[in-house]
């Protein structure tokens, strides 16, 4: 009997600790737009964090904490907070950061819309691939605006953030 309360008091102990420890926010976060990988931020285990663009020719490093469901990411002396809020880190100045990768990265994306050999990834189709780059195309424009300026997601439309909601293709081929 007393081995038994015994083992049920260590439990109780160990199953109070685990909600203390919270979630960890260590590994590889993506920024995708309408299934294409734009950026990723890498917050590692001691502290530290990289963040990359694919359009950006340098990788930016800095630093990262967490207190409870915010995570704070700091980079050239900015800090920027994120809400966890379960499956994405989310905040109001920037896309959400997700642990998924979009189906295709911006630089085939990129290869392929400047006329540049490309090599198709493997298990999708050309017609898979030409309907998430026409899509990412479409949210690209939307986000930047007419003016080719960045809008902050929605085009200035007020309608869905950037990445989210309609994935049809712009255009359909026979």
């Amino acid at each position: 009997m007393k081995r038994l309360t015994a083992m049920l008091l260590v439990l109780c102990v160990l199953s109070a600790a685990v909600p203390a420890l919270g979630e960890d926010y260590s590994g590889t976060w993506y920024v995708t737009m309408a299934d294409v990988t734009v950026a990723y931020i890498r917050l590692n285990g001691d502290g530290t964090a990289e963040m990359r663009s694919f359009t950006a020719k340098e990788t930016i490093t800095g630093t990262w904490t967490a207190d409870g469901d915010i995570v704070t990411i700091t980079a050239k002396d900015k800090p920027m907070d994120f809400v966890f809020d379960g499956t994405s880190l989310t905040n109001d100045e920037s896309s959400p950061l997700t642990r998924e990768e979009g189906k295709l990265p911006l630089e085939v994306v990129t290869r392929i819309m400047s006329g540049e050999e490309y090599e198709l990834p493997e298990g999708m189709t050309e017609w898979e691939m030409t309907k998430i780059v026409m899509n990412f195309a479409k949210e690209y424009m939307k986000h930047m605006g007419q003016d080719g300026h960045e809008t902050g997601g929605d085009g200035g439309t007020g309608s869905e953030p950037a990445g989210q909601g309609n994935t049809e293709p712009v255009a359909t081929m026979e």
